[in-house]
């Protein structure tokens, strides 16, 4: 989702760009239960997590000519 939503902000961005690829780190932060602390946002903290990990890629394209 990340990656579509940069390359479609790049192609609205610049209209003689035809293709646009991305490489990016393939990382997650997971929420954290803050509850037991009177806290009920549980995007108050997000935790890297180790998996998964590796590269995510993207190639996003204009329609036609």
């Amino acid at each position: 989702e990340t990656l579509y939503r940069m390359g479609g902000a790049a192609l609205a961005a610049v209209p003689a760009l035809a293709r646009v690829e991305l490489v990016l780190p393939n990382l997650h932060y997971l929420p954290t239960d803050l509850s037991r602390f009177g806290i009920a946002d549980s995007s108050a903290v997000l935790v890297p997590s180790a998996e998964p990990h590796g590269q995510i890629e993207a190639v996003i394209e204009r329609d036609g000519p």
